[in-house]
């Protein structure tokens, strides 16, 4: 973010990312110091807990809708966003060792694939299916906007506040091997320096 000339160290340290990115590309991976030389203190990995929600069962019990219900557990075991977890079409995105998250529902319109590494998310994705049929989180009456109003006020009801954070726990929870400090091959090393 930039006010006046001045431009914030996360902004700065992105930035150099991107040059790093382009340096490696082109062939002069050195050409572009470490964060550190520029005087930028290194990026904090470790979640201080502001960011990072587990789904509380016993809230969770309290949101009554039961596409809201699917759509959190779904954002829990797959660290979906919130309209992609509410848009989700299980007969269509499931793949078998990963689900299909469909550009059209994906911030900035990137189609990506998730895996599916354990049981516990194979559950959730069955029980998505038997719920949604061959639709998606929102029951055959409402549309997305009205979908997404039950969601936020019934989320709200429950106590489940800041539900974005899910994506966090679930990043760190079921694949701790694509964290930052964990890559120290390929491309990763030099982007997080």
């Amino acid at each position: 973010m930039e006010r006046r000339g001045i431009v914030h160290s996360g902004t700065m340290k992105n930035r150099l990312a991107h040059v790093r990115w382009w340096a490696h590309k082109v062939g002069k991976p050195n050409v572009v110091k470490s964060n550190a030389d520029y005087g930028l203190r290194p990026r904090s990995q470790v979640s201080d807990g502001t960011r990072r929600r587990d789904l509380d069962a016993e809230k969770l019990a309290r949101v009554k809708d039961a596409h809201v219900r699917m759509a959190l557990r779904l954002q829990a075991a797959f660290g979906l966003r919130r309209e992609e977890a509410i848009k989700f079409r299980p007969r269509s995105a499931d793949r078998g060792d990963h689900i299909a998250v469909k550009a059209s529902t994906a911030k900035g319109g990137r189609a990506r694939d998730v895996p599916v590494l354990n049981d516990e998310q194979r559950r959730v994705l069955d029980e998505a299916r038997r719920l949604a049929g061959g639709g998606a989180m929102i029951p055959p009456e409402r549309n997305y906007a009205e979908q997404k109003r039950v969601y936020m006020d019934q989320t709200k009801a429950a106590g489940l506040d800041h539900m974005h954070g899910l994506r966090h726990y679930s990043g760190g929870r079921i694949i701790p091997d694509l964290r930052p400090e964990s890559a120290d091959h390929g491309l990763f090393g030099p982007l997080f320096r």
